[in-house]
């Protein structure tokens, strides 16, 4: 009688083990994580734990997960909920929504081109983007029109400060990337980025770097940027780290990219990152 007891046991405990009702919650736990959105303010959408790794002066790096789209008018959202600094563990949630009708008009006819600049009132531009021309691939061929199909849109990477009422953008890196293709490779490939800040925050560039290559299978965009503080911190400078930001155009339509990012620094615990890819045509 005690065995087979026993053996009951046994399989409630295993059967309530297994129960689909009882699956395990995404999410980070411990008395060091920093929520930066909780309630009504979490998007609604799979959860995901990125793990990063520690970096020579304190902070964490993270590779973001590859975001992608590949019909018009899709914009793909990874917005960071919650951060444990001393795991180096992100918690993001993944949306996806229509691009607003009115955005996708603006952008049909031309280029939502941005030169990079300083946010904040009366802060005059410091860093030019740089758009190259349009590169043919060197083994397209002649290719009529009708047999091609082009595409534009960008990949986006931030920092965000959730001061109340709302979320602060304090940097930014878009990488624009622009291409036509006729299934099976990539022709008339041309990139470009934009970057900006919160000026009036303290925050300045403090390096950054461009770069456009594309073969036949994909164009890409590629930046690098850092962006300090000094003042945002007592007494400390607060880094953010863009190892790159890259934005691809596929041979097959599709438009994604990611971001190894990093933020160091005694408040940079205080930052968000989120990303975004967004296409137009």
């Amino acid at each position: 009688m005690l065995a087979l007891a026993f053996s009951v046991l046994l399989v409630a405990v295993f059967a309530t083990t297994i129960s689909p009702g009882m699956a395990q919650q995404v999410d980070l736990r411990g008395t060091s994580v920093i929520r930066y959105r909780v309630g009504a303010d979490v998007p609604p959408g799979p959860k995901q734990v990125v793990k990063g790794s520690r970096t020579s002066d304190g902070g964490c790096q993270f590779r973001s997960p590859t975001l992608g789209v590949s019909t018009a008018g899709q914009r793909v959202t990874a917005t960071e909920i919650a951060y444990d600094p001393s795991l180096c563990e992100s918690l993001i949630v993944i949306t996806t929504q229509a691009v607003p009708p009115e955005e996708m008009a603006a952008n049909r006819e031309g280029y939502e081109y941005q030169d990079s600049r300083k946010y904040g009132p009366g802060a005059p531009d410091e860093y030019a983007s740089t758009v190259p021309p349009a590169f043919p691939h060197p083994t397209g061929g002649d290719h009529p029109a009708s047999m091609l199909t082009g595409h534009y849109g960008y990949y986006q990477s931030w920092f965000e400060d959730p001061v109340p009422p709302g979320y602060v953008d304090v940097n930014k890196v878009r990488d624009y990337v622009d291409w036509s293709e006729d299934g099976s490779c990539t022709y008339n490939q041309s990139g470009w980025h934009s970057l900006s800040w919160l000026a009036a925050d303290g925050w300045y560039l403090n390096g950054a770097s461009v770069n456009v290559d594309w073969e036949c299978s994909r164009v890409q965009t590629a930046t690098y940027a850092h962006f300090q503080n000094d003042v945002f911190c007592a007494f400390t400078s607060t880094h953010t780290y863009y190892q790159q930001s890259h934005g691809f155009g596929w041979y097959n339509g599709v438009l994604n990219g990611y971001t190894v990012w990093g933020k160091s620094g005694l408040c940079a615990f205080l930052l968000s990152h989120n990303e975004e890819v967004v296409k137009y045509w």
